[in-house]
């Protein structure tokens, strides 16, 4: 029954038959069996047309007459394409003989544009391998010269260090030699004077080779020993005890510089070769009758103080216009002598260090060369 509802659709009712083809289309809502009702009526119309076209023989003459042209065209664009085919392989011939020529030409101009440049190169190579071959032979036959000279070098080396051996070899022979000696006389404090004055003299001319060395340990109240050097008048006390020097002797070496004998005499140094100094320190200074003096221990262990007093000495002396009999002065240089000794010491240190370095480096040196040699497998 129509509905009188304005907001609905109106709804007609429709029998179908009961088939199971169709029995899907009962589960649909009404919506999806409208669309269904719609899609299907499409299709009726769409097929009863394309049966149509299958009844009507002059639609089917039409369509043969056109799948005949179809086929015609089809054959003339083959044909077409062919012939299309066959002019492009004729191109690539072409191009290929072209190609080939054209190979043919660059490779013949490159023979014959480089050919001279290829010729000069080698030319060229074969000067610079000849270069290099005289550079070789060159170099070979300075090696060899300079390896002669190292070797007659190395000969003069080795000649010098075998005699600077010997010599020492023989040194030491005398020298304990002269130990025996020493050992032999040393219960006789006679005999063992005589000999601290023998090598006290000895060390004099060494430290003071262009002086005037004069042994006066025979003269009464003048000393063991006088130096002259460079205008400076210096006298030596040399005491060579086994016990420290006593009051008796300092006392003794300040009468002979008081002696008018001895008025030549501008300063004076007391030593002990192996002992110090009764209540006087090692370079320790004074002033008597206006000449300076120092008292030095222990001088066979360290020579040089011996020289380093008398530099202190001329640098006193050199000053014309000083009093030493000011006490202000005395005390100055009695100050100034133990910094000067201690300063000599370090600095002697220092040099002693550097010349131990420098012989080490030259040792070392040598090894290298040594060992450059032997990898060379060159033979010294």
């Amino acid at each position: 029954m129509p509905d009188s509802s304005s907001d609905e659709q109106e709804v007609v009712e429709v029998y179908v038959p009961n088939s199971n083809t169709i029995e899907e289309f009962y589960t649909l809502n009404a919506k999806d069996k409208l669309k269904v009702i719609q899609l299907g009526l499409e299709f009726y119309k769409q097929g009863n047309t394309k049966m149509q076209c299958w009844n009507n023989k002059d639609w089917e003459d039409k369509i043969t007459s056109i799948k005949s042209l179809h086929t015609d065209e089809k054959n003339l664009l083959q044909s077409e394409v062919d012939n299309l085919n066959k002019y492009v392989s004729q191109l690539k011939s072409d191009f290929n003989k072209q190609k080939s020529d054209l190979q043919e030409s660059i490779q013949t101009d490159y023979d014959t544009r480089y050919s001279k440049q290829i010729v000069d190169l080698r030319e060229q190579q074969d000067s610079l391998r000849n270069q290099r071959d005289k550079c070789n032979e060159k170099y070979n036959s300075l090696y060899q010269e300079l390896d002669d000279k190292y070797q007659i070098r190395l000969s003069e080396e080795r000649d010098r260090s075998d005699k600077l051996v010997k010599s020492l070899r023989e040194d030491l022979d005398r020298e304990k030699e002269r130990y025996l000696q020493q050992l032999t006389i040393s219960q006789n404090s006679t005999l063992k004077g005589q000999q601290g004055e023998e090598f006290t003299y000895k060390q004099l001319n060494l430290l003071f080779p262009s002086s005037e060395i004069q042994d006066t340990h025979c003269e009464s109240g003048r000393g063991d020993f006088i130096v002259r050097k460079d205008d400076i008048v210096m006298m030596v006390e040399n005491k060579n005890y086994s016990k420290n020097v006593q009051k008796s002797e300092i006392d003794k070496f300040y009468r002979d510089l008081d002696r008018e004998s001895n008025n030549d005499v501008q300063c004076a140094v007391m030593v002990s070769m192996n002992t110090g100094i009764c209540g006087r320190e090692d370079f320790e200074f004074e002033v008597r009758n206006n000449k300076p003096i120092l008292f030095l221990h222990k001088l066979s262990n360290n020579f040089t103080n011996l020289e380093l007093a008398f530099k202190f000495f001329k640098l006193i002396l050199n000053q014309k216009d000083m009093d030493l009999r000011s006490k202000e002065i005395a005390a100055l240089f009695k100050n100034s002598a133990t910094t000067i000794k201690r300063n000599f010491k370090k600095l002697k240190k220092q040099l002693d260090k550097f010349h131990s370095d420098q012989t080490d480096t030259l040792i070392q040196t040598q090894e290298h060369v040594f060992k450059l040699y032997t990898t060379m497998q060159i033979k010294i």
